[in-house]
């Protein structure tokens, strides 16, 4: 991974962080869209080629679920 790749990842994460935050006061109906949502991305990036967005929204999708139980 180049520099460049490494500051946009940690910088993505840092805003998913932020964002975790907010999900406790989502509903359950909002966030199983959120999911929905997030699964269809993922399918897409795959299909091009794009392991890496991928796998982030793969992760982000892990993170709603786990606000699900």
């Amino acid at each position: 991974m180049s520099r460049k790749a490494v500051a946009s990842y940690q910088y993505n994460a840092a805003i998913k962080e932020a964002a975790e935050q907010d999900l406790q006061y989502l509903a359950k109906s909002e966030i199983e869209k959120r999911v929905r949502e997030k699964r269809k991305q993922m399918e897409e990036a795959a299909k091009s080629l794009d392991f890496i967005v991928a796998a982030q929204l793969r992760d982000e999708i892990t993170i709603l679920k786990k606000q699900l139980k």
